[in-house]
């Protein structure tokens, strides 16, 4: 159905786009799908087991090192989450990860991207209901844990609903 505040991610080995959650409109949802361009079709997933909850504003990146996709944070209608997730692409299922340490605090419409060198999913900003964030964190997949990347030089202004991408080339975040 048609939605927004969803993620979506592409899925390299399988040459398709994942797409979890959103909102139609009239409910938030928690459904799980995959495009695949070349036949220019929608599947629904129907993942087995224990699904994300239903959710808008979560950020996902897709990992080929391990062909899952992680998902951290986003909202419904009764809070904000600070949860990662992890869909494995070729047992479709998500799995909860109980992660290590400290965590980002729970978050809304902040940015997700993939860091190839490290293997790392890195996040930043997002709303938590009261103040707009500026934080930085990575995920560590291989260790199941969340090291803030908050330093005392310059910090970008604190934001939600912004877009980053990763310039391999110079090993670098673009906000």
């Amino acid at each position: 159905p048609a939605r927004c505040a969803a993620a979506t991610v592409y899925d390299s080995a399988d040459g398709r786009a994942i797409l979890f959650g959103g909102t139609s409109g009239e409910a938030f949802l928690n459904d799980t799908w995959a495009y695949d361009p070349v036949a220019n079709t929608w599947t629904d997933l129907t993942p087995a087991g224990t699904l994300p909850s239903i959710r808008v504003g979560h950020a996902m990146v897709y990992d080929p090192a391990g062909a899952t996709v992680i998902m951290f944070g986003g909202r419904s209608e009764d809070g904000f989450f600070n949860d990662t997730w992890v869909y494995e692409t070729a047992a479709n299922t998500w799995s909860l990860v109980e992660t290590a340490g400290d965590a980002p605090t729970e978050r809304y419409g902040h940015s997700m991207v993939y860091e190839p060198a490290s293997g790392r999913a890195i996040i930043t900003g997002g709303w938590d209901g009261n103040v707009y964030l500026s934080s930085t964190w990575a995920y560590d997949p291989q260790a199941k844990s969340w090291t803030s990347l908050d330093t005392s030089d310059d910090v970008p202004p604190p934001r939600a609903g912004h877009s980053v991408v990763y310039d391999s080339g110079n090993s670098r975040l673009v906000l």
